[in-house]
């Protein structure tokens, strides 16, 4: 069943209404739209306007909102399984990747999802303070290597935290905002806070996308492929 969002104010804690499947769906589709503008422009054209860098800065809130929203009632033991699977599309992207002019020695958001999910299941599982440190510890020097890096894995692992959580206070909304916020440094723009009205507006609306499992991964592995091709027959022409 289809709801339309809403944020309910009690007590100092802010929580979400009911979101249906395909309003989620409609942030993915959103965040792939512009991501696939500013990487056809990027790969295959070899010019990417600055404006249309700007709009690109949308696409990784918008994914990380959507994963957050899509985790929210997942049970506590089917985490690790996201974790792998991102991971595994991650893996399945890089390969990809490489036959683009992508950034030497970064991987690809994908693998800064995954570590921001595994970084929760972190906080759920490890009861042991010097473990639960040292994984942080090693999860942050993977993060470096990431696209966001630390920051974004951090927004994630954030991200995904609040919207599981059943009373989560204003604090922890503070606390998402100011990473959302830090996520300019990374970007080299603000532009990526724009996020934030455009879900607002998909979730009031109640736009529905209709879902088709698994569509996001094999979208986002193999539209690098599909760049390197355009580029050489486009050379070739």
């Amino acid at each position: 069943m289809y709801s339309n969002t809403r944020l309910a104010a009690t007590r100092g804690t802010f929580q979400l209404g009911v979101i249906g499947s395909g309003t989620i769906e409609s942030l993915k589709w959103l965040g792939l739209i512009v991501m696939f503008g500013e990487h056809w422009m990027r790969y295959v054209v070899g010019d990417l306007p600055g404006w249309l860098y700007q709009c690109g800065r949308v696409a990784f809130p918008l994914f990380v909102l959507a994963l957050a929203l899509g985790l929210r009632n997942l049970p506590d033991s089917k985490l690790p399984a996201a974790v792998m699977r991102l991971f595994a599309w991650a893996a399945v992207s890089q390969a990809g990747l490489e036959l683009v002019d992508a950034p030497e020695n970064q991987l690809n958001v994908l693998f800064t999802l995954g570590l921001g999910v595994a970084i929760v299941v972190a906080f759920m599982r490890t009861r042991s303070p010097f473990l639960l440190a040292l994984t942080l510890c090693a999860a942050g020097a993977v993060a470096v290597w990431c696209e966001f890096g630390i920051v974004g894995a951090a927004f994630v692992a954030a991200a995904v935290a609040l919207a599981r959580a059943s009373n989560p206070p204003a604090a922890a909304w503070i606390g998402v905002a100011a990473l959302l916020a830090a996520l300019a440094i990374a970007n080299r723009s603000h532009a990526g806070l724009a996020a934030v009205p455009l879900a607002m507006v998909a979730l009031s609306l109640d736009i529905r996308v209709p879902r088709v499992r698994r569509l996001f991964y094999w979208a986002y592995a193999f539209q690098f492929p599909l760049y390197a091709g355009a580029r050489m027959v486009l050379s070739s022409v």
